[in-house]
């Protein structure tokens, strides 16, 4: 079950990746993408603890994703030894355009696909969701 759920995965990213004109961010990026348009002052502990992503790993998107101009990071008034992690347009603008492409991608993933089977689908990923979470690692 769980190679499926990774080939599904690799089915989209490589839809969602096709055009390479453009620097398109990746799945984690994405994540930090939404969390930073909902939520306010955001530091990287944050993200780190919100997002279930280790410190190195997200400083090293934060890094790539600074670089292709997608965040910028300013010193927090409050605490001068931290940052807060700023979404700049471009970001925005990207996330659009991953969103229409992914809901282009689901509607073709789920032609001939009941209602009720889409429920009780999405039931049972949850319950998988859950069952996860509580894993000792």
């Amino acid at each position: 079950m769980l190679f499926k759920f990774k080939l599904i995965y690799n089915l989209v990213v490589k839809k969602i990746t096709k055009d390479k004109n453009d620097y398109r961010p990746s799945s984690t990026q994405m994540l930090i993408i939404e969390y930073l348009m909902n939520h306010d002052n955001v530091r990287q502990k944050d993200l780190e603890s919100k997002l279930q992503i280790s410190r190195a790993t997200i400083s090293d998107v934060l890094s790539t994703m600074e670089k292709h101009n997608l965040i910028e990071r300013k010193i927090d008034d409050k605490d001068t030894r931290t940052n807060i992690i700023i979404l700049k347009e471009d970001a925005k603008r990207k996330k659009e355009y991953g969103d229409k492409k992914l809901k282009d991608i689901e509607k073709q993933a789920l032609k001939g696909i009941s209602n009720d089977d889409i429920n009780y689908f999405n039931n049972l990923l949850d319950k998988i969701i859950d069952n996860m979470k509580g894993i000792k690692e």
